[in-house]
C-alpha cells in the first residue's frame, strides 16, 4: 500500500497503507486503502487546471468503502498516475495479488 496525501505525492510509499484526506472539522475521517485494490488510474487536466500546471488524478479501485477517489488540482498529475500504477504494481507483485474481472 501506499501513504498518499492529495497535494504531496512524494509521500508515496509501497509498504504502507494509502492514507486519503482527512476529512470533517469537529469530527475527523481519515480513510485506508491497500494500494493493491487500485484498478485504474485516470488524469484528467483540464484547459484551465492545465494553465497553471495541475490536474487531477483519478483512481477506481475494488475497495468497498472508496471505489473511486480523486486527488484534485494536484501538480505533474502524470508523475503522480506513474508513481501510484508503479507502487500499486510492486505491492500486488509482492502481495502475490491477482485481479480477476468476473462479468
Amino acid at each position: 500500500a501506499v501513504a498518499m496525501d492529495s497535494s504531496a505525492h512524494h509521500a508515496l510509499r509501497a509498504d504502507l497503507p494509502a492514507h486519503f484526506p482527512v476529512q470533517g472539522v469537529f469530527s475527523k475521517t481519515r480513510d485506508a486503502m491497500e494500494l493493491y485494490r487500485v484498478r485504474d488510474i485516470t488524469v484528467f487536466e483540464p484547459f484551465v487546471f492545465r494553465m497553471f500546471g495541475v490536474g487531477n488524478v483519478v483512481l477506481q479501485t475494488s475497495d468497498r468503502t472508496n471505489p473511486t477517489f480523486t486527488f484534485q488540482a494536484v501538480k505533474n498529475p502524470s508523475d503522480l498516475a506513474d508513481l501510484v500504477r508503479q507502487n500499486a504494481e510492486s505491492c500486488r507483485m509482492r502481495k502475490g495479488v491477482r485481479e480477476i474481472d468476473v462479468e
